[in-house]
C-alpha cells in the first residue's frame, strides 16, 4: 500500500519535471513558462486518473454502493490527494492573478518559478518520508510511541533534508541559471521558500498520521486552512514587500500549520485513550 501511495506522488511530478526539462531545452525561457503554465493541469489529471480507477474498484456505479467502507487506505489517500491538488491549483492561480494585477506580470513569473523548482525538489523528500514514515506510524497506537518515533525522525531525516536545502540556498545562483537563467530576480525568494518548505516537511510528518490512521476530515480540514492561510498572508503581505511578501507568507502559514497539525494529531491520541480507558 505505501509504495503505491509513494508511486502516485512520484509518478505525478516525474512527468510534470521531465516535462519542464523537455521544454526549457527545446524553447529555452519560453518553454520553461509553458511548463509552469501547463504542470498544475498535468498534475491534475493524473490525480484525477488514479482517483477514478480506485473508486471503480470500491464503488458499483449502477447500484451506487460501496464494496468497502471509505476508510480504506487507497482510496483514502486518493480522496485527499485529488481534493488537495486541485484546492492548491486553485488557490495558485489566484495569488499569481493577484501579484500580476497588485505588482507585476514578471513578479508573478518570477514567483511561479520559485514555486516550480520548491515543488521539484519536494516531491523527493516527501517521497521519502512516505516510504520511511507511513509504515511507522500505521503500526503505532499510542502517544509515547508516536512521540518516540517522530523524535527519531527529528533527529535523523529531517537535518538531512536541512542541509540538502542549505545547500540549495547557497547554490541558488547556480541553480538559477541552469533552470531559469533569466530569472536572477528570484534569488531573494530563496530564503523564504527554503525555510517554509522545512517546515513544512516537519509539518508533513506528523500530517502522514492523517493518512496512517485515515482521518479524512482533519486532512481537509488542515488543507483549507493552511491554503486560506497562504492566501490571506499573501494579499497582506505582498502590499508591503511586492512579490518577497508572498513567500514569507509561504513560511508563516505553514509555521501556523505544523502547530495545528500538532494539535489535531495530539488529540486524537488522547481521545484514543478516554475510548480505551
Amino acid at each position: 500500500l505505501y509504495k503505491k501511495l509513494a508511486g502516485i506522488d512520484l509518478f505525478s511530478y516525474i512527468l510534470s519535471a521531465i516535462l519542464t526539462v523537455v521544454l526549457l531545452l527545446i524553447n529555452n525561457i519560453d518553454g520553461a513558462l509553458v511548463a509552469i503554465a501547463i504542470t498544475p493541469a498535468l498534475q491534475f489529471f493524473v490525480l484525477l486518473f488514479i482517483f477514478i480507477k480506485v473508486l471503480r474498484e470500491y464503488v458499483q456505479f449502477s447500484k451506487l454502493t460501496f464494496k468497502v467502507p471509505m476508510a480504506n487506505g487507497l482510496l483514502a489517500f486518493s480522496l485527499m490527494s485529488f481534493f488537495s491538488t486541485v484546492l492548491l491549483n486553485y488557490v495558485e492561480i489566484d495569488i499569481r492573478v493577484m501579484i500580476q494585477n497588485r505588482i507585476t506580470m514578471a513578479d508573478a513569473g518570477i514567483w511561479t518559478a520559485m514555486t516550480n523548482i520548491s515543488k521539484n525538489y519536494m516531491v523527493f523528500s516527501s517521497a521519502i518520508f512516505t516510504l520511511y514514515v507511513l509504515p511507522k506510524f500505521a503500526g503505532i497506537h499510542n502517544k509515547t510511541d508516536f512521540k518516540e518515533e517522530l523524535f527519531n525522525i527529528y533527529k535523523t531525516l529531517l537535518p538531512l533534508f536541512g542541509v540538502g536545502m542549505l545547500l540549495i540556498y547557497f547554490l541558488r545562483d547556480y541553480v538559477i541559471q541552469i533552470i531559469y537563467p533569466d530569472f536572477n530576480a528570484m534569488a531573494p525568494l530563496f530564503k523564504w521558500q527554503l525555510l517554509g518548505d522545512f517546515v513544512r516537511l516537519a509539518a508533513i510528518v506528523l500530517g502522514y498520521q492523517f493518512l496512517a490512521k485515515r482521518m479524512v476530515r482533519n486532512f481537509i480540514f488542515s488543507e483549507i486552512l493552511s491554503l486560506a492561510l497562504f492566501y490571506g498572508f499573501s494579499y497582506y503581505l505582498a502590499g508591503i514587500y511586492g512579490v518577497e511578501g508572498v513567500v514569507m507568507a509561504h513560511f508563516l502559514r505553514y509555521v501556523v500549520y505544523f502547530f495545528v497539525v500538532l494539535y489535531l494529531v495530539f488529540r486524537y491520541f488522547k481521545n484514543r485513550k478516554t475510548t480505551v480507558d
